[in-house]
């Protein structure tokens, strides 16, 4: 709710920014999980509304999208950043890591 109150577009724009500058994964599973925890009190109290659901899943889906794009840069496959495309084979390894560490990251940041 204070997150809600207090911050602006702006200011989460760039704690994103920097949490993808600093490839900064445990910044984001703990922000993820304050999140969760925040949300699940306001539902409990009764005080989460329409609008408060739609904004939670959209921090929660620009948490996960910066997460996604933090494991990308560490498993680069081809099409991600122009690599010249040669067999699959070649790449499925890469694929298999980033697939992980982000289940991982899902996994650890669950409430």
């Amino acid at each position: 709710m204070k997150l809600y109150t207090e911050g602006t577009s702006e200011k989460w724009n760039a704690f994103l920014n920097d949490c993808y500058k600093k490839q900064n994964i445990d910044r984001l599973m703990s922000t993820r999980i304050g999140l969760q925890v925040g949300m699940s009190t306001l539902a409990k109290k009764k005080l989460n509304s329409d609008k408060m659901t739609v904004i939670y899943l959209r921090w929660l889906r620009s948490v996960e999208d910066t997460a996604r794009a933090i494991i990308r840069d560490r498993h680069p496959m081809p099409g991600d950043r122009g690599f010249k495309k040669d067999s699959n084979a070649k790449w499925a390894d890469a694929k298999k890591k980033r697939d992980v560490e982000f289940e991982n990251f899902i996994l650890r940041s669950s409430y």
